[in-house]
Protein backbone atom coordinates (compact mmCIF):
# COMPACT_ATOMS: atom_id res chain seq x y z
CA UNK A 1 0.00 0.00 0.00
CA UNK A 2 1.69 2.72 -0.96
CA UNK A 3 1.88 6.29 1.55
CA UNK A 4 -0.89 8.34 -0.41
CA UNK A 5 -3.82 5.75 0.90
CA UNK A 6 -2.36 5.62 3.59
CA UNK A 7 -2.78 9.47 4.14
CA UNK A 8 -6.40 8.92 2.71
CA UNK A 9 -7.45 6.40 4.96
CA UNK A 10 -6.25 8.25 7.69
CA UNK A 11 -8.10 11.47 6.67
CA UNK A 12 -11.89 9.40 6.83
CA UNK A 13 -11.11 7.55 10.15
CA UNK A 14 -10.32 11.18 11.72
CA UNK A 15 -13.65 12.82 9.88
CA UNK A 16 -15.46 9.71 11.10
CA UNK A 17 -14.61 9.66 14.84
CA UNK A 18 -15.22 13.90 14.67
CA UNK A 19 -18.97 13.39 13.28
CA UNK A 20 -19.74 10.37 16.03
CA UNK A 21 -18.03 12.66 18.98
CA UNK A 22 -20.36 15.77 18.11
CA UNK A 23 -23.70 13.27 17.37
CA UNK A 24 -22.35 12.06 20.84
CA UNK A 25 -22.35 15.53 22.65
CA UNK A 26 -25.87 16.68 20.81
CA UNK A 27 -27.46 14.14 22.87
CA UNK A 28 -26.21 15.29 26.58
CA UNK A 29 -29.50 16.76 26.98
CA UNK A 30 -31.65 14.50 29.12
CA UNK A 31 -29.29 13.15 31.34
CA UNK A 32 -29.57 15.01 33.91
CA UNK A 33 -26.29 16.62 34.25
CA UNK A 34 -25.65 20.21 33.50
CA UNK A 35 -23.72 20.22 30.50
CA UNK A 36 -22.18 23.08 29.18
CA UNK A 37 -25.01 25.85 27.40
CA UNK A 38 -27.55 23.58 29.63
CA UNK A 39 -30.05 25.73 32.31
CA UNK A 40 -31.49 22.74 33.69
CA UNK A 41 -31.80 19.17 32.74
CA UNK A 42 -34.83 16.81 33.51
CA UNK A 43 -35.38 17.16 37.30
CA UNK A 44 -31.79 18.96 37.63
CA UNK A 45 -32.51 22.77 37.72
CA UNK A 46 -28.81 23.45 38.98
CA UNK A 47 -30.37 24.51 42.97
CA UNK A 48 -32.24 27.84 40.93
CA UNK A 49 -35.93 28.39 42.07
CA UNK A 50 -38.98 30.82 41.10
CA UNK A 51 -37.76 32.69 43.65
CA UNK A 52 -34.26 32.86 43.12
CA UNK A 53 -35.23 34.21 39.11
CA UNK A 54 -37.14 36.63 40.49
CA UNK A 55 -40.42 35.62 40.62
CA UNK A 56 -42.20 35.61 44.21
CA UNK A 57 -43.87 31.94 43.64
CA UNK A 58 -44.24 29.07 41.96
CA UNK A 59 -42.65 25.45 41.03
CA UNK A 60 -39.27 25.88 38.73
CA UNK A 61 -39.40 23.37 35.52
CA UNK A 62 -36.93 22.24 32.99
CA UNK A 63 -37.88 21.77 29.53
CA UNK A 64 -36.92 19.28 26.86
CA UNK A 65 -34.28 21.93 25.56
CA UNK A 66 -32.69 21.98 28.90
CA UNK A 67 -33.51 25.69 29.34
CA UNK A 68 -35.75 26.75 32.31
CA UNK A 69 -39.96 26.76 32.38
CA UNK A 70 -41.03 29.35 34.61
CA UNK A 71 -44.22 28.78 33.03
CA UNK A 72 -45.66 28.05 36.66
CA UNK A 73 -43.57 31.08 38.38
CA UNK A 74 -46.15 33.77 39.39
CA UNK A 75 -45.73 37.51 40.51
CA UNK A 76 -42.81 39.45 40.24
CA UNK A 77 -41.35 42.83 39.97
CA UNK A 78 -41.69 44.17 36.44
CA UNK A 79 -45.70 42.48 36.27
CA UNK A 80 -47.56 45.89 36.38
CA UNK A 81 -48.55 44.68 39.27
CA UNK A 82 -48.39 46.11 42.90
CA UNK A 83 -47.67 42.98 45.29
CA UNK A 84 -47.60 44.51 49.25
CA UNK A 85 -47.11 41.49 50.40
CA UNK A 86 -43.17 41.13 48.89
CA UNK A 87 -42.88 45.00 50.23
CA UNK A 88 -43.95 46.42 46.79
CA UNK A 89 -44.64 50.13 46.58
CA UNK A 90 -45.17 50.17 43.42
CA UNK A 91 -44.59 48.08 39.69
CA UNK A 92 -43.93 49.90 36.40
CA UNK A 93 -46.10 52.05 35.94
CA UNK A 94 -48.58 51.86 39.04
CA UNK A 95 -47.84 53.93 41.81
CA UNK A 96 -51.18 53.61 43.49
CA UNK A 97 -52.72 56.64 44.21
CA UNK A 98 -49.11 58.35 45.96
CA UNK A 99 -48.10 61.90 44.62
CA UNK A 100 -45.14 64.48 45.79
CA UNK A 101 -47.68 65.85 47.78
CA UNK A 102 -48.07 63.14 49.44
CA UNK A 103 -45.26 63.46 51.00
CA UNK A 104 -44.96 66.91 51.77
CA UNK A 105 -42.81 68.23 48.91
CA UNK A 106 -44.55 70.71 46.71
CA UNK A 107 -44.21 69.42 43.32
CA UNK A 108 -42.68 66.68 41.09
CA UNK A 109 -43.43 63.29 39.67
CA UNK A 110 -43.24 59.63 41.84
CA UNK A 111 -41.87 57.35 39.90
CA UNK A 112 -40.91 53.22 40.43
CA UNK A 113 -37.21 52.07 40.31
CA UNK A 114 -36.13 48.41 39.09
CA UNK A 115 -36.48 47.33 42.44
CA UNK A 116 -40.62 48.52 42.71
CA UNK A 117 -40.41 50.89 45.22
CA UNK A 118 -41.40 54.55 45.25
CA UNK A 119 -38.65 57.43 43.56
CA UNK A 120 -39.26 60.23 44.80
CA UNK A 121 -36.29 62.19 43.45
CA UNK A 122 -37.79 64.17 40.91
CA UNK A 123 -40.13 65.56 43.73
CA UNK A 124 -39.18 68.69 44.80
CA UNK A 125 -39.71 71.95 47.32
CA UNK A 126 -40.16 70.73 51.14
CA UNK A 127 -40.82 72.06 53.76
CA UNK A 128 -37.49 72.26 56.29
CA UNK A 129 -35.24 72.51 53.01
CA UNK A 130 -34.29 75.78 54.12
CA UNK A 131 -35.31 76.92 50.56
CA UNK A 132 -37.65 79.68 50.66
CA UNK A 133 -40.53 78.67 48.03
CA UNK A 134 -43.64 82.08 48.82
CA UNK A 135 -45.49 80.52 46.01
CA UNK A 136 -46.04 77.50 48.75
CA UNK A 137 -44.96 78.42 52.08
CA UNK A 138 -44.41 81.85 54.30
CA UNK A 139 -41.36 80.48 55.50
CA UNK A 140 -38.88 77.74 55.69
CA UNK A 141 -36.05 77.49 59.05
CA UNK A 142 -34.93 80.59 59.63
CA UNK A 143 -35.87 82.37 56.16
CA UNK A 144 -39.01 84.24 56.63
CA UNK A 145 -40.92 86.05 53.78
CA UNK A 146 -41.02 89.99 53.05
CA UNK A 147 -44.68 89.51 54.26
CA UNK A 148 -44.93 87.65 57.43
CA UNK A 149 -44.71 90.28 60.14
CA UNK A 150 -46.62 90.26 63.19
CA UNK A 151 -48.51 93.50 62.46
CA UNK A 152 -49.46 91.59 58.44
CA UNK A 153 -50.90 88.38 61.22
CA UNK A 154 -53.09 90.87 62.80
CA UNK A 155 -50.87 91.97 65.84
CA UNK A 156 -49.40 94.94 67.09
CA UNK A 157 -45.74 94.10 67.57
CA UNK A 158 -43.20 91.51 68.20
CA UNK A 159 -41.32 88.93 66.01
CA UNK A 160 -42.91 86.68 64.10
CA UNK A 161 -41.64 83.10 63.78
CA UNK A 162 -41.42 79.68 61.81
CA UNK A 163 -43.12 76.93 62.87
CA UNK A 164 -41.75 73.01 61.80
CA UNK A 165 -44.34 73.14 59.41
CA UNK A 166 -43.47 75.92 57.75
CA UNK A 167 -45.78 78.15 58.96
CA UNK A 168 -45.93 81.52 60.71
CA UNK A 169 -45.60 81.03 64.41
CA UNK A 170 -47.26 84.46 66.33
CA UNK A 171 -46.17 83.22 69.87
CA UNK A 172 -43.91 86.25 70.14
CA UNK A 173 -46.22 88.64 68.90
CA UNK A 174 -48.25 90.94 71.08
CA UNK A 175 -51.94 92.59 71.21
CA UNK A 176 -53.54 90.76 68.78
CA UNK A 177 -55.70 93.52 66.29
CA UNK A 178 -59.32 92.88 67.11
CA UNK A 179 -61.49 93.55 63.68
CA UNK A 180 -62.63 96.96 63.39
CA UNK A 181 -62.70 98.54 60.07
CA UNK A 182 -66.32 96.81 59.01
CA UNK A 183 -67.72 100.19 57.63
CA UNK A 184 -66.61 102.19 54.78
CA UNK A 185 -65.84 105.61 57.03
CA UNK A 186 -63.33 107.36 59.07
CA UNK A 187 -62.62 106.45 62.33
CA UNK A 188 -61.78 107.99 65.47
CA UNK A 189 -62.09 107.96 69.67
CA UNK A 190 -62.92 104.42 70.46
CA UNK A 191 -64.23 103.41 73.88
CA UNK A 192 -64.14 99.75 74.99
CA UNK A 193 -66.02 97.67 77.58
CA UNK A 194 -66.44 94.14 78.48
CA UNK A 195 -69.29 92.11 79.87
CA UNK A 196 -70.02 89.42 82.25
CA UNK A 197 -68.73 86.67 79.30
CA UNK A 198 -66.03 88.58 78.18
CA UNK A 199 -67.72 90.29 75.11
CA UNK A 200 -66.12 93.26 73.81
CA UNK A 201 -68.43 96.51 73.60
CA UNK A 202 -66.88 99.14 71.71
CA UNK A 203 -67.82 102.49 70.53
CA UNK A 204 -66.47 105.09 68.04
CA UNK A 205 -66.84 108.21 66.11
CA UNK A 206 -67.22 107.10 62.69
CA UNK A 207 -67.21 109.82 59.50
CA UNK A 208 -69.61 108.97 56.92
CA UNK A 209 -72.50 109.99 54.40
CA UNK A 210 -75.76 109.97 55.92
CA UNK A 211 -79.01 109.60 54.14
CA UNK A 212 -79.31 113.34 52.85
CA UNK A 213 -75.96 114.04 51.25
CA UNK A 214 -72.59 112.58 49.95
CA UNK A 215 -71.08 114.62 52.77
CA UNK A 216 -69.23 113.31 55.90
CA UNK A 217 -70.80 113.61 59.10
CA UNK A 218 -70.12 112.37 62.74
CA UNK A 219 -72.02 109.51 63.73
CA UNK A 220 -72.00 106.38 66.41
CA UNK A 221 -70.59 103.09 65.51
CA UNK A 222 -71.02 100.26 68.15
CA UNK A 223 -69.97 96.74 67.72
CA UNK A 224 -69.85 93.57 69.90
CA UNK A 225 -66.77 91.22 69.54
CA UNK A 226 -66.48 87.84 71.05
CA UNK A 227 -63.14 87.59 73.14
CA UNK A 228 -61.66 85.94 70.22
CA UNK A 229 -62.08 89.14 67.94
CA UNK A 230 -65.41 88.04 66.41
CA UNK A 231 -67.81 90.01 65.47
CA UNK A 232 -71.15 89.33 66.70
CA UNK A 233 -72.69 92.20 65.61
CA UNK A 234 -72.38 96.48 64.97
CA UNK A 235 -74.63 99.27 64.25
CA UNK A 236 -74.23 102.85 63.34
CA UNK A 237 -76.67 105.61 64.82
CA UNK A 238 -76.34 108.99 63.21
CA UNK A 239 -78.78 112.19 62.44
CA UNK A 240 -80.95 111.68 58.97
CA UNK A 241 -79.78 115.55 58.79
CA UNK A 242 -76.61 117.69 58.29
CA UNK A 243 -75.75 117.04 62.19
CA UNK A 244 -73.59 115.37 63.33
CA UNK A 245 -73.07 112.97 67.00
CA UNK A 246 -69.85 112.84 68.75
CA UNK A 247 -70.09 109.68 71.46
CA UNK A 248 -67.24 110.29 73.98
CA UNK A 249 -67.74 107.47 76.70
CA UNK A 250 -69.82 104.25 77.86
CA UNK A 251 -70.47 102.42 80.44
CA UNK A 252 -72.78 99.18 81.21
CA UNK A 253 -75.07 98.30 83.21
CA UNK A 254 -75.46 95.17 85.47
CA UNK A 255 -77.82 93.60 82.25
CA UNK A 256 -74.82 94.46 80.18
CA UNK A 257 -76.67 97.70 78.33
CA UNK A 258 -74.02 100.20 77.27
CA UNK A 259 -75.30 103.74 77.66
CA UNK A 260 -73.51 106.02 75.44
CA UNK A 261 -73.04 109.91 76.19
CA UNK A 262 -71.24 112.71 74.58
CA UNK A 263 -72.87 115.77 72.13
CA UNK A 264 -75.01 116.40 69.58
CA UNK A 265 -75.07 119.17 66.77
CA UNK A 266 -78.87 118.36 66.28
CA UNK A 267 -81.97 116.54 67.46
CA UNK A 268 -80.57 113.32 68.46
CA UNK A 269 -83.58 112.01 70.81
CA UNK A 270 -85.82 109.60 70.42
CA UNK A 271 -89.19 112.66 70.14
CA UNK A 272 -88.68 115.68 68.65
CA UNK A 273 -86.74 118.10 69.82
CA UNK A 274 -88.24 121.45 71.48
CA UNK A 275 -85.36 123.06 71.86
CA UNK A 276 -81.53 122.64 70.84
CA UNK A 277 -78.47 124.74 70.89
CA UNK A 278 -74.89 124.53 68.81
CA UNK A 279 -73.91 121.30 70.97
CA UNK A 280 -76.09 119.36 73.18
CA UNK A 281 -75.06 116.22 75.76
CA UNK A 282 -76.87 113.08 74.76
CA UNK A 283 -77.27 109.79 76.49
CA UNK A 284 -77.89 106.79 75.17
CA UNK A 285 -78.95 103.38 75.46
CA UNK A 286 -78.06 100.02 73.77
CA UNK A 287 -78.92 97.03 74.26
CA UNK A 288 -76.50 93.85 74.81
CA UNK A 289 -77.61 92.85 71.11
CA UNK A 290 -77.32 95.88 69.30
CA UNK A 291 -81.03 97.48 70.00
CA UNK A 292 -81.82 100.87 70.47
CA UNK A 293 -83.54 101.51 73.36
CA UNK A 294 -84.05 105.14 73.78
CA UNK A 295 -81.94 108.51 73.89
CA UNK A 296 -82.16 111.64 75.70
CA UNK A 297 -81.03 114.75 74.89
CA UNK A 298 -80.23 117.57 77.32
CA UNK A 299 -79.25 121.05 77.57
CA UNK A 300 -78.26 123.68 80.32
CA UNK A 301 -80.60 126.48 78.56
CA UNK A 302 -77.53 128.20 79.89
CA UNK A 303 -74.76 127.78 76.94
CA UNK A 304 -74.86 127.05 73.45
CA UNK A 305 -72.03 124.48 74.17
CA UNK A 306 -73.21 121.97 76.51
CA UNK A 307 -70.74 118.21 76.32
CA UNK A 308 -70.83 115.05 78.16
CA UNK A 309 -67.27 113.82 78.86
CA UNK A 310 -68.05 110.61 80.84
CA UNK A 311 -70.53 108.05 82.18
CA UNK A 312 -70.68 105.19 84.74
CA UNK A 313 -73.22 103.35 86.27
CA UNK A 314 -73.32 102.12 89.75
CA UNK A 315 -74.73 98.78 91.57
CA UNK A 316 -78.33 100.12 91.32
CA UNK A 317 -78.01 101.11 87.58
CA UNK A 318 -77.79 104.45 88.57
CA UNK A 319 -76.02 106.68 85.84
CA UNK A 320 -73.75 109.39 86.27
CA UNK A 321 -72.04 112.20 83.78
CA UNK A 322 -69.76 114.06 83.97
CA UNK A 323 -70.33 117.47 81.47
CA UNK A 324 -69.44 120.86 81.05
CA UNK A 325 -71.37 123.50 80.01
CA UNK A 326 -69.28 126.58 78.38
CA UNK A 327 -66.57 127.02 81.28
CA UNK A 328 -68.32 125.26 84.03
CA UNK A 329 -67.69 121.42 84.56
CA UNK A 330 -70.66 119.70 86.53
CA UNK A 331 -71.90 115.92 87.61
CA UNK A 332 -75.13 114.68 86.32
CA UNK A 333 -77.40 111.52 88.30
CA UNK A 334 -80.11 109.90 86.51
CA UNK A 335 -81.97 107.18 88.02
CA UNK A 336 -81.49 104.11 86.37
CA UNK A 337 -84.37 103.11 83.76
Amino acid sequence: MNKSLLLFLAAVAFLSFSCSSDTKNSNLCGNSVIDIGEECDSQNINNQSCNSLGFYEGTLGCKSNCTFDTSNCEKRCGDNQIDPLYEEECDGSQIGNTSCEDEGFYSGTVVCNDECQLDYSDCSGLCGDSELQPEFEPCDGELIGENMTCGKAGYFSGIISCSEECTRETDNCIYHLLPGNIHDGTYQESKINVDSNNNLLVSSIIYMPNNEDSGEHASIKVQKLAYTGNIEWFKIYQHYDDSQVFPWDQALDSNGDIYITGHTTGCFADTECTNTYDSDIFLLKVSNDGSRLWTRQLNSNESDYDQAKGVAVDTEDNIYLTATTGRHIFFLRIPGV
